[in-house]
C-alpha cells in the first residue's frame, strides 16, 4: 500500500461540533476499474476469498475425513467379533469334550447347556460378519477377498455346527460327533485367522488414508492462514493503525471542545442552582402564605358564626343565672340553719347550673381551638365524633341561613365505638369540613332552592379508608369548575379567593388522604375527604 491521496494515512479528521463524528475517507466509486485501488474494498475481497477457502476446507473435512472416521468406528467391532469367533470355536470343542467326560447326568446337562449357548453365539456372529447385525454393530459390508475367504470357510463352519447340534440333540454316536467337531475346528481356525488378518489390513489401510488426508488438509489450512495473515491481516493492521492515528488527533480536538463545553455547563449549572434555590424560597414563602391564610380563614369562620355562638352561650349562661337565683330565693325563704336538711330540688338545680356552665366553657374552648395557630398534632381520632363536632359547631350558622343541616353516618361504617380510628390533626380536619359546609351554604344561597338542604356525613367505601363528605342541593358545578375546584386562586364565585379548597387539599395530602368532587349542573355537588384508617392505632379519644 502506498501513501496515496486515497490511503487512510492521508485522512484528515473533520472538525467536531456538539454531535460531530470523525470523518473517514469517502465511499469508493462504484467503478469496477478502480475497485482494487481502494484499500477497504481490496481487504473485503481478500477477506471473502479467505472465508471461501475456510468454508471449502470445512466441506472437504466433512466429505473426506468424517466418512473415513465413521468407517473406523465400525472396524473395531468387526475385528473384535472376528477374533472372538476363533475363541468360540475352541470353547465349542472344549465343551464337547467336557460333555463326553462328564460323570453325572447333571454335569452332562450343564455341559450341553454351555455347548448350546456357545453354538448360538458362534452361529449369530458368523452370520453377522457376512450379512450384518445391528445388535453386534456389524455392518455386513465385506471386501471381495473377505467374501471369498468366508466362502472357503463355510464348509468347515457347517460341519462343526452340525456336529455340535447332533451332540446337543443326542443324535448319532457321541464319540463320532466329537471327532467330527474337532476335525472341522482344526480346519476352521487357520481360515478364520486369515479373515481376521484381512479385516486388520482394511482397517490399517483406512487409517493410513485418513492420515494422508489429514496431513493434506492441515497443509491447506496452514497455506490459507499464511495467505490471510499476508494479504488480509497485515494490510488491515496498517489501515487500522492509520485510522487510530486519525482518531487520536480527532480525540485531542474533541477534548478541547469538551473542556470548553464543560466550563459552559458549570456556569449554567451554577445559574440553575441559584434558580432552584430561589424557587425553593418562593415555594416556602407560598406555603407560609397558605398557612397564614388558613389561620385567617379559621378566624373569619369564627367571626361569621360569632352571633350564633353568642346565642348558644346566652342560653346556658341564662340558665345558670336562673338556677342560681332560684337557689338564693329558696335559701332566703327557708332561713336555713346549720344542720337543716337541704330542701327538695336544690341539689338538682345546682347540678343543672353546673352542667350549663360546663357546656358554655366547651363552646368557648372549641372556638379557641379553631382560631388557634400552632403546629399540627397528629393523634388517633374518632371520625364519627369529628363529624358530630363540626355539625354542632355549624348548626347555628345553618339555622341563621335557613338551611337544613342533616347528619348521616353510614351503617356500613359502624358506630363510633366500632369504627377504626384515623390519625390526624383535629383542628385541620375540622377546618376542611367547615370549608366544605361554608361553600355549600353559599351555593344554596345563590341557587335558592325551595327546600335548602345540606348533608354532612361519614361512610366507609372499603375496609381501608373512611370518607367524610358534604352534599348540597344547589345548582352544582360546571365540568370546568369541577376539574379546577382544588386549584389555588381559582374560584367560581365573584367574591371568592380560590384559596380555601387549595388549603383543604394540602391538609388532605398531609394526612395521606385525597379530596374529590362529584357534581352535575342543577343537581347539587358532593365534596368528600377520603382518609386511610389506622387499624393499629390506639383507641380514639
Amino acid at each position: 500500500m502506498t501513501d496515496s491521496a486515497d490511503s487512510p494515512a492521508a485522512v484528515e479528521p473533520a472538525s467536531f461540533g456538539p454531535t460531530a463524528r470523525p470523518t473517514f475517507p469517502p465511499a469508493p466509486s462504484a467503478d469496477p476499474a478502480g475497485a482494487w485501488a481502494d484499500p477497504r474494498r481490496m481487504l473485503n475481497r481478500r477477506f471473502v476469498a479467505a472465508m471461501t477457502a475456510a468454508a471449502a476446507l470445512a466441506v472437504a473435512n466433512q466429505t473426506l475425513v468424517q466418512p473415513a472416521l465413521l468407517d473406523l468406528t465400525t472396524d473395531a467391532p468387526v475385528i473384535n467379533v472376528a477374533g472372538r469367533q476363533r475363541m468360540l470355536s475352541q470353547r465349542l470343542a472344549k465343551a464337547a469334550l467336557a460333555e463326553g467326560a462328564a460323570d453325572s447326568p447333571a454335569d452332562r446337562a450343564a455341559r450341553r447347556g454351555e455347548l448350546r449357548d456357545t453354538l448360538a453365539l458362534w452361529t449369530r456372529s458368523h452370520r453377522g460378519l457376512q450379512h450384518g447385525d445391528a445388535v453386534l454393530e456389524l455392518p455386513g459390508e465385506n471386501a471381495p477377498a473377505v467374501t471369498a475367504a468366508f466362502d472357503d470357510l463355510e464348509p468347515h463352519f457347517a460341519a462343526a455346527r452340525q456336529a455340535a447340534a447332533d451332540l446337543i440333540a443326542g443324535r448319532g454316536d457321541p464319540a463320532d460327533r466329537r471327532r467330527a467337531l474337532l476335525a472341522a475346528e482344526r480346519e476352521y481356525l487357520p481360515r478364520m485367522d486369515r479373515i481376521v488378518h484381512f479385516y486388520e489390513e482394511e482397517s490399517q489401510a483406512r487409517v493410513a488414508a485418513l492420515r494422508r488426508t489429514g496431513w493434506g488438509l492441515t497443509g491447506l489450512v496452514l497455506v490459507a492462514l499464511a495467505a490471510v495473515g499476508l494479504f488480509v491481516l497485515r494490510p488491515a493492521g496498517r489501515t487500522i493503525a492509520d485510522q487510530i492515528d486519525a482518531l487520536r488527533e480527532a480525540r485531542d480536538r474533541l477534548e478541547d471542545r469538551v473542556a470548553d463545553r464543560t466550563r459552559e455547563l458549570k456556569r449554567a449549572n451554577a445559574a440553575l442552582h441559584r434558580e432552584h434555590e430561589d424557587r425553593l424560597r418562593a415555594e416556602e414563602k407560598q406555603r407560609d402564605l397558605l398557612r397564614e391564610y388558613a389561620r385567617v380563614g379559621r378566624a373569619q369562620s369564627v367571626g361569621q358564626t360569632a352571633s350564633g355562638l353568642a346565642h348558644e352561650l346566652n342560653q346556658p349562661l341564662g340558665a345558670v343565672a336562673n338556677y342560681v337565683e332560684g337557689c338564693l330565693v329558696r335559701l332566703e325563704r327557708g332561713r336555713l340553719e346549720r344542720g337543716e336538711r337541704t330542701p327538695d330540688g336544690l341539689a338538682e338545680a345546682l347540678l343543672k347550673a353546673r352542667d350549663a356552665a360546663l357546656r358554655a366553657g366547651a363552646i368557648v374552648a372549641r372556638i379557641r381551638r379553631l382560631a388557634a395557630r400552632g403546629p399540627a398534632e397528629f393523634v388517633p381520632l374518632d371520625p364519627a365524633a369529628l363529624v358530630r363536632e363540626v355539625a354542632e359547631f355549624m348548626e347555628e350558622d345553618a339555622r341563621r341561613r335557613g338551611v337544613r343541616l342533616d347528619l348521616r353516618l353510614d351503617p356500613a361504617a359502624g358506630t363510633a365505638r366500632d369504627l377504626m380510628a384515623v390519625t390526624g390533626d383535629r383542628v385541620q380536619l375540622q377546618q376542611v369540613l367547615t370549608n366544605f359546609l361554608t361553600n355549600a351554604f353559599d351555593a344554596i344561597a345563590a341557587a335558592a332552592p325551595a327546600q335548602p338542604r345540606v348533608t354532612l356525613g361519614l361512610c366507609a367505601p372499603d375496609g381501608g379508608r373512611v370518607e367524610l363528605f358534604v352534599e348540597d342541593n344547589g345548582d352544582g358545578l360546571s365540568p370546568k369548575a369541577a376539574d379546577r375546584a382544588f386549584d389555588a386562586f381559582y374560584s367560581g364565585r365573584a367574591h371568592g379567593t380560590g384559596i380555601g379548597l387549595a388549603v383543604a387539599r394540602s391538609i388532605a395530602e398531609a394526612h395521606g388522604g385525597t379530596l374529590s368532587v362529584r357534581s352535575e349542573r342543577g343537581a347539587g355537588a358532593r365534596f368528600a375527604l377520603s382518609l386511610p384508617v389506622s387499624p393499629s392505632a390506639d383507641s380514639p379519644p
